[in-house]
């Protein structure tokens, strides 16, 4: 269970390290008015709490089955929201193929976690 734990802790601080430095670029660029920099800062506050919180309920309420589907939920709707901004935006200039891949791998192998887990708890 601990390699669970540690696999998904290390998805969850990747993500909120990683947006957190990218959305810290996009706070900074003066190019972007002052109301679009507001929001991206609260989206990032709320990005590293979601986060921590994944990692808390990870951590003290994982494997009871309501913190399994709440993680679950919570994969479906944060990589699920990633891709719906790309499809409902396509020429946002979002960050590249490369950073989708690396999106998506980290999708499959936290949904994958969960899935193997899943005969465990439910």
């Amino acid at each position: 269970m601990n390699k669970t734990k540690w696999g998904l802790t290390f998805i969850h601080v990747t993500i909120a390290v990683g947006f957190s430095i990218a959305m810290a670029r996009h706070i900074a660029d003066h190019s972007w008015d002052l109301h679009a920099r507001n929001h991206a800062f609260q989206a990032t506050i709320w990005l590293i709490t979601i986060h921590t919180l994944g990692v808390i309920i990870t951590w003290n309420a994982y494997p009871q089955k309501w913190a399994w589907y709440t993680l679950l939920i919570t994969a479906l709707l944060f990589f699920g929201g990633y891709f719906a901004a790309l499809f409902v935006i396509p020429q946002s200039g979002a960050p590249g193929i490369n950073d989708d891949i690396l999106i998506a791998t980290f999708a499959v192998i936290y949904l994958a976690i969960l899935a193997v887990d899943r005969k465990k708890i439910l």
